[in-house]
């Protein structure tokens, strides 16, 4: 690959993020922060976003496994359910604060991962690997219920460990700062690489390509003003701790978002898609295909735990019904269906629309709310099989075609 090729797969990359960050980056402007998402939910812009977010990102684990490699992993949500248990550990017990927490949250989960990956070597797939999954989510449900103290989060109603305040790391300005710095070095890249290809055009010309460049390097100076007057805004006692948790949780889900992109577009991931597609046929080639699956285990522990350490930041704490609880599975599948499998942005995407949907159809009718849910899934799947982003795909070039825009369109 060129050096060109290599500019265009990267600005291919770094755009979508781009322009994510920055109408999510602007999106919960200090006056809005607290305001409700909607009138009959008691949810705040900050929190309902932050809410997809970290549940985007968990759904992404989800997907990884079921979209490009076939494995329905319901003990997903032992990962999560350790990330955010260690987490709370490294906070409350411990004293260690939360950002080690967050690192000691991804171990957790990938040492569980590393386990059950040991367990089901034989049968690493299909039926055994799921129902494997499915008991060791039920073991730790059932240790947490029954055997761990209570000052650890354990206890028969549920137990569970809490924060009277949010911990210290999101009192703080400064990862925040790191946040909006992030996004300003991502502006110069994109910036870089686009001037990088308009001059290495053969057919290069001052008069042709000036002006698009002044128009880029102007509109990127003014999304890095709005930001930044944005952030020195929103740089207050009272609006500090929600800003931390939206903004930590979208750059957390951003990384993912990256990592997974980049995983899939390389050798390994090519060779996870042959797995999912014929695996008998990968073994033939020559590819160990249980290291490939390991591999990809432990990469979704690392975004599930994540997800999980996020998750005690936003909630103030972790209890064991909303850890270590099949519904926490059951729903990034259905987020992940939703959206799309077998696609980046679906689970996120599926995620967004699911949880907006169930918090307003809940306002108006209770737990009824989960039956609606339930049916509008099963026709989703009946005539939307390949989720909100995959119909796109299938579809796009027709609907491209009858705009009128060809098949030059922007995807």
């Amino acid at each position: 690959m060129d050096i060109k090729s290599k500019f265009d797969s990267l600005k291919g990359q770094i755009t979508p993020m781009l322009v994510f960050l920055v109408i999510f980056g602007i999106l919960p402007l200090n006056k809005y922060l607290g305001n409700p998402v909607y009138d009959y939910i008691n949810l705040s812009v900050g929190d309902f976003f932050t809410e997809v977010f970290i549940f985007g990102l968990f759904a992404l684990s989800f997907a990884l496994l079921l979209g490009y490699l076939g494995l329905l992993c319901f003990g997903q949500a032992v990962f999560f359910g350790a990330g955010a248990f260690v987490t709370a550990y490294s906070v409350k017990i411990f004293g260690w604060g939360y950002v080690p927490g967050v690192f000691l949250a991804i171990l957790a989960a990938v040492g569980i991962a590393a386990g059950l990956g040991l367990i089901v070597k034989r049968k690493f797939g299909g039926i055994p690997f799921t129902f494997v999954s499915l008991a060791i989510l039920m073991v730790f449900q059932f240790l947490y219920a029954n055997a761990v103290p209570s000052d650890y989060g354990g206890g028969a109603m549920g137990g569970g460990m809490s924060f009277s305040t949010p911990p210290a790391f999101f009192k703080s300005i400064w990862a925040l700062r790191i946040f909006e710095y992030g996004v300003f070095a991502l502006l110069a890249i994109l910036l870089f690489v686009g001037v990088y290809l308009k001059v290495k055009d053969k057919d290069f010309s001052i008069g042709k390509k000036v002006g698009s460049l002044a128009v880029v390097v102007l509109l990127s100076a003014g999304i890095a003003f709005l930001l930044h007057n944005h952030f020195t805004g929103i740089d207050l006692p009272v609006y500090r701790a929600d800003a931390m948790r939206y903004y930590f949780s979208l750059s957390m889900l951003m990384v993912g978002y990256f990592l997974v992109t980049r995983v899939m577009n390389s050798p390994v991931g090519r060779v996870w898609l042959t797995i999912r597609d014929d695996e008998t046929r990968t073994s033939v080639l020559g590819y160990n295909v249980y290291s490939y699956k390991f591999l990809a285990l432990i990469f979704s522990a690392v975004l599930a735990g994540l997800s999980g350490a996020l998750y005690v930041a936003y909630s103030n704490g972790v209890i064991v019904s909303g850890g270590y609880d099949p519904m926490v599975s059951i729903n990034a599948l259905i987020y992940s269906v939703a959206g799309g499998l077998g696609t980046v942005a679906g689970p996120i995407l599926g995620g967004g629309i699911v949880i907006f949907a169930r918090r307003v159809i809940y306002s108006y009718i209770g737990d009824l709310a989960y039956v609606v849910i339930g049916v509008a899934f099963v026709l989703m799947v009946y005539f939307v099989p390949k989720g909100i982003v995959g119909e796109w795909r299938s579809r796009k070039e027709k609907v491209k075609e009858y705009l009128g825009m060809g098949s030059s369109g922007v995807d």
